[in-house]
């Protein structure tokens, strides 16, 4: 007996099964919540971002700012919502050689590891083939 599909309908099956845009599995937003914390109180306490690693879940944190050595001397969390890809909170952050605080944007993905990214990290992440040349020290030219 012959099969009863076509191979025309099996391709379109198989083509149509790929479309759309899976969502990585996102983690509640307490827990995002609760890790966005955690990084940023390591930051505040002089600990090493590689320090969250160990935690349950484990936190991968990235933060341009706090890799350079900038010291964090406050923040405050302002607001947070989510979306299918990531929660993304609003945060102020005060270094400790500025003034006044600076708003900035994290975003958190997944679940276990929990992957904390600072807006212009996370958007350096996506465009990897765009995304600018980091600049040179100033020094001696030769």
């Amino acid at each position: 007996m012959r099969p009863r599909f076509s191979l025309p309908a099996l391709m379109i099956t198989i083509a149509l099964s790929g479309c759309g845009s899976p969502s990585a599995p996102l983690s509640s937003a307490d827990q995002a919540r609760k890790s966005l914390e955690a990084g940023l109180e390591a930051w505040k306490a002089g600990r090493p971002a590689s320090s969250l690693t160990g935690d349950k879940p484990a936190i991968d944190f990235v933060d341009f700012q706090w890799k350079a050595g900038k010291k964090l001397a406050a923040y405050s969390i302002a607001s947070d919502q989510a979306d299918a890809e990531a929660h993304t909170f609003k945060v102020g952050l005060t270094l400790a050689d500025a003034k006044e605080p600076k708003q900035v944007e994290y975003k958190a993905i997944g679940v276990d590891p929990i992957h904390i990214l600072r807006d212009e990290d996370y958007n350096r992440t996506l465009n990897m083939d765009n995304a600018p040349a980091a600049a040179k020290a100033p020094g001696k030219r030769r």
